[in-house]
């Protein structure tokens, strides 16, 4: 997981693929997310605000993934199709 330079949670690829990865093996209810948000130069709860938003940001972006459509698309090994519902 990547911080900004004030250790807080920044949306970007590394993040989206977590929470991708969260939904996609059904451990929502098994993980514990944590939120580093100490730094002394900027509001504590600023910091922590926009962790936590871009953490949920992430997670429901996952979340509005068609995870078992997926799935099939590869059990069925229709890959053009797979990666044409990623990549919109």
């Amino acid at each position: 997981m990547r911080w900004d330079s004030d250790h807080v949670v920044t949306y970007g690829d590394d993040l989206q693929a977590i929470a991708h990865e969260i939904v996609r093996n059904d451990a929502l209810e098994r993980v514990r997310i944590g939120l580093d948000y100490f730094d002394a130069s900027i509001n504590r709860i600023a910091a922590w605000t926009i962790g936590a938003r871009n953490t949920l940001r992430a997670l429901l972006n996952a979340l509005l993934e068609p995870c078992q459509v997926l799935k099939q698309l590869e059990a069925d090994g229709d890959y053009s199709r797979r990666l044409a519902l990623l990549e919109s």
